[in-house]
């Protein structure tokens, strides 16, 4: 696995996804998930994906002291298990849970999405930490944006929702599941051919109370975000965590993330 260019997460541009392509990102209380606004013919009103697993490469020690786990315990974010080792750089692979059958029968033939490796997994029996409310989204980077988005939909059965000019030649596509974001984005910094996991987005409850905790060595002060109404704030390169990783605070809208 390559190394990962550990440049500060809050000065590159395309972390954060656009306010308009996450609506449909969960459900309002009571309501029903909405469908797909468009699919492959894997997609179903009633399908249900979820990212259930993120492998990473780095130190145990340095994540269990961010996301707050006692050393015996598993490292889960808002659900989602995080898998630490050291046979890796920067984030390794994803694990999804499934709900659908289709989905599930199509993920037996296919093991990765666009060369990431991909595995089929059950959700996490712990939520982790509650200050960690979601996985905001999950950062791509590709050569080929349509190639990568057209993976993601075959695979996962996750729709591009939209796509965004991000400027200076850089575009950054939306798809929505259960309970994260999938950002892929392209453009003159991807310099690798096909796509890799960059990194992450966490939200937190409070994130002014978060960095304070944590301290100005290893966040930045937390910023405005692209979206209106919401903060960023990142870990510091300076951490060796060994991926790209940044908190915001939750969305303005009244949405729950399940």
């Amino acid at each position: 696995m390559p190394k990962v260019d550990l440049s500060a997460i809050a000065s590159h541009p395309y972390v954060e996804e656009d306010q308009e392509a996450q609506g449909a990102y969960a459900p309002l209380k009571g309501q029903p998930r909405q469908a797909p606004e468009h699919g492959s013919g894997l997609t179903r009103p009633s399908a249900l994906v979820r990212l259930a697993a993120l492998t990473v490469g780095g130190s145990s020690h340095r994540w269990r002291n961010l996301f707050a786990v006692p050393p015996d315990g598993d490292v889960a974010i808002a659900g989602v298990n995080l898998n630490v080792t050291a046979s890796c750089d920067g984030v390794c692979d994803w694990g999804f849970s499934f709900d659908d059958d289709l989905l599930v029968e199509h993920l037996t033939v296919r093991n990765d999405v666009d060369g990431i490796p991909t595995r089929r997994v059950a959700m996490s029996a712990s939520w982790g930490d509650p200050r960690f409310v979601a996985i905001d989204h999950v950062v791509v980077n590709t050569d080929d944006l349509a190639r990568t988005s057209g993976a993601i939909e075959g695979v996962l059965g996750a729709p591009l929702r939209r796509v965004r000019d991000a400027g200076h030649g850089v575009s950054q596509g939306f798809h929505v599941l259960d309970n994260t974001i999938i950002e892929v984005v392209s453009g003159p910094h991807v310099t690798h051919a096909a796509s890799r996991l960059w990194g992450f987005v966490v939200v937190v409850d409070d994130l002014n109370d978060f960095a304070r905790s944590m301290g100005p060595d290893v966040m930045s002060a937390p910023k405005p975000a692209v979206q209106p109404g919401r903060l960023i704030s990142s870990v510091r390169s300076e951490t060796a965590l060994g991926v790209p990783v940044a908190f915001m605070s939750p969305r303005v809208k009244d949405i729950d993330v399940i």
